[in-house]
């Protein structure tokens, strides 16, 4: 059985992403699987419940609504990647799409290890404002945090 090639995708500039990935790994050679990734951060509802919790004393219906919102996104994003590598000719039978909940970074690591991936390819950073564009800095705390913990090779693309 030939090991997946895990891309993580998170909606910014995908089809730019996904053109730099699918160049730089060997997805033709093989009949390996593709398997995208996108991870909603299960942080930010999270919050959302505590802090209404504190000030009102009670649970509301915002995280919910949040997270609803965000696996819709996921799912948009997760079919535009789909369709952006079927565009760029990998074969529909061998693309498959995950949608993980969770913190980011220790999502892609369980799954890497689930899936016994041969490789992930993750994005240096989230290309905000404010962000240097070399050194440390430039990496972003997901990335830092797959390439001290993965099981497998990361390529890591800026």
């Amino acid at each position: 059985m030939d090991r997946p090639i895990i891309i993580c995708v998170g909606g910014l500039e995908t089809e730019e992403f996904l053109t730099a990935a699918l160049a730089r790994v060997h997805w033709r050679e093989g009949g390996g699987q593709l398997l995208l990734i996108y991870v909603v951060d299960s942080r930010p509802a999270q919050e959302v419940q505590e802090a209404r919790q504190r000030f009102f004393g009670r649970q509301g219906h915002g995280g919910e609504r949040m997270t609803a919102a965000d696996e819709r996104t996921a799912q948009d994003v997760l079919a535009e990647a789909s369709a952006i590598c079927q565009r760029l000719g990998m074969p529909t039978q061998r693309l498959g799409s995950l949608i993980l909940h969770g913190r980011p970074e220790q999502e892609i690591i369980r799954t890497a290890n689930e899936q016994q991936a041969s490789l992930i390819v993750v994005g240096a950073r989230y290309r905000g404002a404010g962000r240097p564009l070399i050194g440390p800095q430039s990496i972003g705390h997901v990335a830092r945090f797959v390439l001290d913990h993965a099981p497998c090779d990361v390529l890591l693309l800026k």
